[in-house]
């Protein structure tokens, strides 16, 4: 099994059975201290022309378009999800993971295309690509998520605090959530009639709405999905 940030996709030759003698370990607050400790995209991302990951810069984030062809895992834990590939040609998959293929076009972070390059053979083509400067969270935010780690801890343990344990953990959690909520989506309407549907949300709508982000956010959804996390720094393999 693969331990990166959130995957939990089983390990198919492994499936359907009872693994015994395993053992797991969790790291406390391991989001609020990523957001204090590392760096993430600070300004506004702009075209570049990027084109081999050797030309990428420690001191920037990255966005990609990359067309990999005749690609194949290295591993029997497969982490390119289906779904999120803009284009798939002779693909073998598990359970919606990427296992080969002869051909595929994905969007993907600098931290995903250096990981992915590590785990799956192959060639690549960087189609397009846009940068922004990585740079630490404000300090004003830091000290925040600071000073609720301490309140929350406080709580932690105390006989007869456990409610106020649980409303300080949930405040402490949200700041986290708050960064990788994505207000920019299709409207979800439901009628009596004929139950749930989806409105697909137009260019143009898209347009302004990011730009009243940018005027009112006082947040960025980029500090999570380009930030470094603390899974890129240890990654581990039980293969």
């Amino acid at each position: 099994m693969h331990l990166q940030d959130g995957y939990t996709h089983a390990n198919w030759i492994f499936s359907d059975e009872i693994i015994k003698n395993v053992t797991s370990f969790d790291f406390t607050s391991s989001y609020p201290y990523t957001m204090c400790t590392h760096k993430f995209p600070m300004t506004e991302f702009k075209k570049c022309n990027i084109k081999r990951v050797e030309q990428m810069s420690d001191s920037f984030a990255y966005l990609v378009v990359v067309r990999f062809k005749n690609i194949k895992s290295k591993y029997y834990n497969n982490f390119i999800s289906q779904s999120k590939c803009l284009r798939i040609r002779n693909g073998r998959y598990d359970n919606g993971r990427v296992i080969s293929a002869e051909e595929l076009e994905i969007v993907l972070t600098d931290i995903d295309f250096k990981f992915l390059l590590s785990v799956y053979t192959g060639t690549y083509e960087i189609l397009e690509s846009y940068y922004s400067r990585y740079d630490y969270l404000p300090k004003e935010l830091v000290n925040f998520i600071l000073d609720k780690y301490v309140i929350k801890t406080e709580y932690k343990d105390v006989v007869g605090k456990e409610v106020e344990y649980a409303l300080e953990k949930a405040k402490y959690n949200s700041i986290y959530g708050m960064c990788v909520t994505n207000n920019i989506r299709d409207d979800v309407i439901f009628d009596n009639e004929t139950g749930w549907s989806e409105i697909p949300i137009s260019n143009e709508e898209i347009l302004k709405k990011l730009d009243y982000e940018k005027r009112r956010g006082f947040l960025s959804f980029s500090w999570r999905v380009l930030g470094h996390s603390f899974s890129e720094d240890i990654i581990f393999y039980l293969i």
